[in-house]
């Protein structure tokens, strides 16, 4: 009694305890509620401020950008000094929202009409020119000024503000109020009753029996209510294990007894996942150890096996009752049958907590009861034959009784069918008497076309509805098949009908015979095509419409080659010097950080604008039908790594994950157009990493099918990015169509996805879409290419700095200055002799005199051209063998086709990759180049290693560079770390590449990420 008293006393004392806690709970969580959704409630309140005042500066920029609509009737108004037309149009201008004056200037002479009035303060003013036309030119007659009223919009967002804080602070004081109800609900309220409910149990578990020969697990005071829980869970935990050690007992006899059963035995748990099977079961499937375990019917069974094999244990299951069954399962010597019990096994509460399955095998006796069943069908068709016999024979006698009356029978319904059909057919049929030509018959599409029932028209003729001279058209006709006894068809000809006016008929008509051959009737046929003839001659029309639409099609379609081709020299012709001087200063290896970084920039930026360029020529290609694909032989694993380097660097930019999954059985190498296949996937996956703001993009390869000479290849690019909305997946491939978000439409030009489709569909695919709005996106496609046999080697990250044997002379012809200077630096740096020319004509009097070892010779230039020079180069006998390179701005197959016809080895494109003029100039020249590796980086050279991060005082210190965002101290920072402790180089160029690229908020995230942690990342 003392014990429970004291038990008792304690619990109250917890009791109030809990009631004093959940109090001072309380009170702080009410203070933190309210601090807390004040805080939120002031920002969203200010972002519904400023969204407001942005939407009405819209609204307002809107109105006045409207106002250029009236331009042109303004313009002529002014012109004309129609005063009134010009005071009335601004009368109506200053009634839009926010328009408080609008004025009207002219230049000579100068004049002014004004509207409305000037606000004094925050105003916003736009002025339009007003032009009139004068002959081919433009005049500037005036302007017209346009004030904006911006104190009406801040006044109103003022206005706005008292009630968005007043209705935000009354919705935060009651969130407040619920959330403090409902965190004592669940929270503070069973804490106490936890703590008075272990009091409770304390004495009963101090007084429980302990077993013979043991102690208590722990001792503990009595008045300690969690010492009293342990101890009471320790005890626990003993009688557990002890039950668990029978258990595993009891599995392992059972085990063994089911291993020595002759059946198939196993047990799924609810998921389907294996938990116990016998030995019989793992040597019919040669399963070693407990590997299936876990696992379920899909990894055993094809797929569509295992479905069927998974609804019948779902079966099963949801019906609480025994099922058996008939299965094939696979041997080694063929399918076997099995009977198949399976079972639920139910808890205490009869709920199905497994499955067990015992199946035994019978298809020895089902091989016996099919050939029994063969034996007795085969006996039932020996009866069957019998009886057939016996029927037929009593069938033909019925038959020859019946035949008589179906004839009879079957001319009274050939009769009433052939009456059908003509009274059906939609055309009219009509039939004359051969000697008057009175008609006889007349079917009810002829009623419904010439106006008249055939009670009317039998026994009449022709003059008796027609006009003569219409009637004598008919009778001739009539007469012409009579007389010649074969069919007529009369293409066209006019009937007056009584209903429907003039009708144009396709009439054939044809004589009918008697036994002698002599004419008895004339048959009509007559189909009413004054529709269709209408329909021909308005097709006709349109035709000749569309003959000249076409031919004024294809004088715009010439034009706009012809200018696409002017502009592609234009733009090409100065990107060849700036690409070129970029790659050659990129070469000195006495550049700074920053220098290298610039070059790298101009570099990017001119292959963008290049990668523009082509994309207008390709859409330009696509839509005159002339894009055509060059296969070429390339090394497939390669190719994909440097597609992923490149968009790699993307994606970290924007932090995110990049990764390739790439199937186990690719081919080494294939044949496909590189450059095409190059241009599809970037295009993919910088879409994929543009429209992604967190998480991943993944290019998926994998082969489909394979055979030996060419592989079906699956190429998917996924990605956890914003998505599309389903009304716009089919808007995305057209030309200059950007759809998503406003502010995710930067870069490109909205033809990279038109392209793209274009080009896969030229390889026989066609690109598919899967997009989730919110979940991401997948594009795919499937290609099939040819394997080649030979293993094309990668190219490898080499630096050309000279060749080896005696010096080669080279001649630039280009009438461009900078592109002739821009290859004189890069071949004279290679240890090159060279000269150049500013026309076809200077080269090639200048190769005649020194006769140079190879000629690049630009295709356009003035006084003669480059094909010209070459063809007259080909034409003298001790030039024929100096090797010639084309190059041009006009890169199209048929300027290379041109180029080649007329002598050239080789033909390049500008602006000119220096890696492939120097591979045509080495091929052609048989140059052995000397060359030298890149020296890997620490990061490369140590592949995966961790990042290892400084003390954490130099960890602050990077920490507060990082918050100002000084790059450059940062860049020092990292290489001062790198040249002191070789450990840190990883982070430190990790660190010293998002400096280079400004990427601030990466760098802070990195450097608050392991600031604490500064061990390894």
């Amino acid at each position: 009694m003392d014990r429970f008293a004291q038990s008792t006393s304690h619990a109250d004392g917890v009791g109030l305890k809990g009631v004093k806690t959940r109090q001072r709970i309380s009170t702080r969580l009410t203070v933190l509620i309210i601090a807390f959704s004040s805080a939120i409630t002031l920002i969203i309140s200010i972002f519904q401020l400023i969204a407001d005042y942005r939407h009405q500066r819209d609204n307002l920029n809107a109105t006045i950008e409207q106002i250029g609509i009236f331009i042109p009737n303004i313009s002529s108004s002014v012109w004309s000094f129609d005063q009134k037309q010009i005071l009335l149009a601004l009368e109506a201008l200053v009634q839009l929202p926010n328009v408080e004056q609008v004025t009207v200037t002219t230049s000579a002479p100068e004049r002014k009409w004004i509207a409305g009035r000037t606000p004094p303060s925050h105003i916003v003013t736009r002025i339009f020119p007003l032009t009139h036309r004068v002959g081919a030119q433009e005049e500037i007659i005036g302007t017209l000024k346009v004030v904006g009223n911006l104190g009406a919009i801040y006044a109103s967002v003022a206005e706005h503000a008292v009630s968005i804080l007043v209705s935000n602070g009354l919705k935060t004081f009651l969130v407040a109020i619920f959330m403090l109800a409902v965190f004592r609900r669940l929270v503070t309220d069973r804490l106490e009753e936890l703590a008075q409910n272990v009091v409770g149990l304390a004495p009963q578990v101090l007084r429980a029996p302990q077993p013979t020969g043991r102690e208590p697990h722990c001792r503990g005071s009595e008045d300690d209510e969690l010492d009293i829980l342990k101890c009471a869970f320790d005890d626990m935990k003993q009688q557990l294990k002890a039950a668990v050690d029978e258990l595993r007992d009891s599995r392992h006899l059972l085990q063994s007894i089911i291993d020595n059963a002759i059946a198939v035995i196993f047990v799924k748990d609810l998921q389907g996942r294996y938990i116990l099977v016998n030995r019989r079961f793992k040597e019919l499937f040669h399963i070693e150890g407990d590997e299936l375990i876990g696992r379920t019917s899909y990894d055993l069974f094809p797929r569509e096996q295992a479905d069927a094999l998974h609804a019948t244990d779902q079966t099963v299951l949801q019906s609480g009752h025994a099922m058996q069954s008939e299965e094939m399962i696979p041997h080694e010597d063929g399918m076997h049958t099995y009977i198949a019990i399976r079972a639920p096994l139910l808890d205490e509460q009869g709920k199905a907590h497994a499955l067990c399955m015992v199946a035994t095998d019978i298809t020895e006796r089902k091989l016996a009861e099919d050939e029994l069943k063969r034996h007795r069908n085969h006996l039932e068709d020996m009866v069957k034959d019998r009886t057939a016999e016996l029927a037929q024979a009593n069938a033909r006698q019925q038959a020859e009784l019946a035949e008589r009356r179906r004839t009879e029978e079957a001319l009274r319904a050939s009769e009433q069918f052939l009456d059908s059909i003509v009274e059906n057919i939609p055309n009219m049929i009509f039939v004359k008497e051969a000697r008057e030509l009175r008609f006889v018959r007349f079917n009810k599409a002829g009623e419904d076309l010439v106006g008249y029932m055939r009670q009317e028209l039998i026994g009449k003729n022709d003059y008796d509805f027609f006009p003569e001279k219409d009637a004598d058209f008919f009778t001739t006709k009539d007469r012409i098949v009579l007389n010649s006894k074969e069919l007529l068809d009369i293409p066209e000809e006019t009937l007056r009908t009584r209903t429907q006016g003039e009708r144009i008929l396709h009439t054939k008509k044809l004589a009918i015979l008697d036994n002698q051959g002599n004419p008895q009737y004339l048959l009509g046929i007559s189909e009413d095509i004054t529709q269709r003839k209408h329909l021909e001659d308005l097709v006709q029309q349109r035709n000749a419409e569309l003959v000249i639409a076409k031919e004024q099609a294809d004088a715009a379609n010439q034009a706009k080659t012809a200018f696409l081709a002017s502009m592609s020299h234009e733009l090409r012709t100065p990107l060849n010097a700036i690409l070129g001087y970029a790659q050659i200063l990129k070469r000195d290896r006495a550049l700074n950080e920053r220098q290298a970084a610039g070059l790298n920039t101009i570099q990017q930026s001119g292959e963008h604008l290049l990668t523009l360029i082509n994309d207008v020529l390709d859409l330009s290609k696509i839509e005159a039908g002339k894009l055509s694909l060059y296969p070429n032989a390339f090394n497939l694993p390669a190719f994909l790594q440097i597609i992923c380097a490149i968009i790699r660097v993307k994606a970290e930019q924007k932090s995110l994950s990049f990764s390739l999954d790439v199937g186990p059985d690719l081919p080494a190498a294939v044949r496909a157009d590189e450059k095409r296949l190059r241009q599809v996937l970037l295009n993919l996956l910088g879409n994929a990493v543009k429209f992604t703001d967190h998480g991943e993009v993944i290019l998926h390869v994998r082969r489909l099918a394979c055979s030996e000479s060419e592989a079906r290849l699956s190429f998917e690019v996924e990605d956890s990015g914003s998505g599309i909305e389903a009304d716009q997946l089919e808007a995305i491939f057209q030309p200059f169509e950007q759809v998503g978000e406003v502010q995710r439409r930067y870069g490109g030009t909205g033809l990279g996805l038109a392209i793209s489709r274009q080009l896969v569909r030229l390889m026989g695919s066609d690109i598919e879409v899967d997009s989730k709005v919110g979940r991401g996106s997948r594009f795919w496609f499937e290609v099939t290419v040819p394997i080649e046999a030979g293993l094309v080697a990668p190219v490898t990250a080499q630096t050309i700095v000279g060749y080896a044997g005696s010096r080669k002379a080279i001649m630039i012809a280009d009438d461009v200055a900078e592109n002739r200077s821009m290859l004189v630096d890069l071949l004279q740096s290679l240890g090159f002799d060279t000269a150049d020319a500013i026309n076809g004509e200077s080269a090639l009097q200048q190769a005649i005199e020194s006769a140079p070892d190879l000629i690049i010779m630009d295709m356009v230039m003035p006084v003669m051209d480059g094909l010209e020079a070459t063809r007259q180069l080909r034409s003298v006998p001790a030039l024929q063998v100096i090797p010639v390179i084309a190059v041009s701005a006009s890169a199209t197959p048929e300027d290379q086709a041109a180029s080649l016809a007329a002598g050239a080895n080789a033909f390049l494109a500008k602006p000119i990759e220096q890696a492939a003029l120097l591979q045509r100039i080495g091929e052609l020249l048989k140059l052995e180049w000397l060359v030298e590796t890149p020296p890997p980086t620490f990061a490369a050279a140590n592949g995966a290693a961790p990042l290892v991060m400084p003390p954490q005082e130099e960890m602050a210190h990077l920490h507060q560079l990082a918050l100002v965002g000084n790059m450059r101290a940062i860049r020092e920072w990292a290489s001062q770390l790198a040249a002191r402790d070789r450990r840190y180089g990883p982070f430190a160029d990790k660190l010293s590449d998002l400096a280079t690229r400004y990427q601030s908020k990466s760098i802070l995230e990195l450097v608050e990420e392991h600031r604490h942690n500064p061990a390894s990342a």
